[in-house]
């Protein structure tokens, strides 16, 4: 047997072992079976309380990403010693002309690359220069990679047999909170987010941009979970509450987000002044316990929920992973 059989060989055994271990776990993505049996009794997902069912489906989903990940690997294998059979060339120097760019990045490139991450990088070009060109060469590898599997894909006809775990439902409350969109619409979308959280800030456009490709069919609604590592997100929450008291809660959502750094930390006067409302009701309603007890609620019914970083999104209460991206949530939209 020569070496290019053999490795095809090794392949396709390594593929089948790998996916013989992963079809004895395989219940774990669908827990139609129950997860363990306690004195006598057997334990479903459906017993856990609602943090523990959202923890093990994140790690479900975690599990069918990565095999995901790996069996797509494995058919790239397969497809380069193919390929490298049929050439007469040895895999090694094939999949070095597929996958990698001799050429690099040029300089120009790299130039430009740092210009556009201006203020982010706090030092010169010249210090960061070969940390740029690494960057650029792995992305650019990373992309010819994933061009490369979706045309074998496509090609080849390729079928992985996975069923993505699926989420557990919650009846999330939403009443008292900001909204957008029809009350009535079939999907809603929650939010659990922080005026402080720069994530929260970038996700602002995203919310836009499926609000208005879902004009009609979505609800979204915006949730207060101040994160307790930021001194002042609290504060900013409670400003966000009482704005919404008079009717004002998007003008300082949009104000807040476009003014991060000074979110809950501004003088009363000049938050109302910015936002548009009566400061002394303003001031009253900061000053009101029922404020604080109000934000404080929202934020344990989101750690109930699993919630443990902002921004955190649920489609018709299930929670959507990277919910912050506009294609994720956009996904998870059109299941309903």
């Amino acid at each position: 047997m020569n070496n290019e059989a053999s490795w095809n060989l090794q392949t396709l055994t390594s593929i089948l072992r790998f996916l013989t271990a992963a079809s004895l776990a395989g219940a774990c993505a669908h827990h139609q079976d129950p997860l363990f049996r306690y004195d006598g009794k057997d334990y479903y997902t459906t017993d856990l309380p609602e943090a523990e069912r959202q923890a093990v489906y994140k790690l479900d989903q975690e599990y069918y990403e990565a095999r995901q990940e790996k069996i797509r690997a494995l058919v790239l294998d397969l497809y380069v010693a193919d390929l490298a059979k049929t050439r007469k060339v040895a895999v090694a120097d094939l999949r070095k002309r597929l996958l990698e760019n001799p050429d690099g990045p040029s300089e120009d490139e790299m130039r430009a690359f740092f210009d556009r991450q201006k203020g982010k990088l706090p030092y010169s070009y010249d210090l960061v220069k070969a940390e740029i060109k690494d960057w650029i060469v792995e992305s650019l590898q990373e992309e010819k990679r994933l061009q490369l599997l979706a045309e074998v894909e496509k090609k080849k006809k390729v079928t992985v047999y996975m069923t993505p775990p699926t989420p557990p439902t919650f009846n999330i409350p939403v009443q008292g909170f900001p909204g957008k969109g029809v009350p009535t619409a079939p999907v809603t979308v929650v939010e659990y987010a922080d005026f402080t959280c720069p994530e929260c800030q970038k996700a602002v456009a995203h919310v836009q941009k499926v609000l208005k490709k879902y004009a009609g069919k979505v609800r979204y609604v915006y949730k207060y979970f101040p994160r307790t590592e930021n001194a002042f997100a609290h504060a900013a929450a409670k400003a966000g509450y009482c704005a919404q008291q008079q009717d004002r809660f998007w003008q300082y959502h949009d104000y807040a987000f476009e003014n991060q750094a000074r979110a809950g930390w501004e003088p009363a006067n000049v938050v109302a002044e910015k936002a548009g409302l009566d400061e002394k009701v303003f001031t009253a309603c900061l000053d009101d316990k029922k404020t604080t007890a109000f934000i404080d609620e929202s934020y344990s019914e989101g750690v109930k929920f699993g919630v443990h970083a902002t921004p955190t999104f649920f489609v018709n209460g299930q929670l959507v992973v990277n919910g912050h991206n506009a294609d994720a949530l956009s996904k998870a939209i059109e299941g309903f």
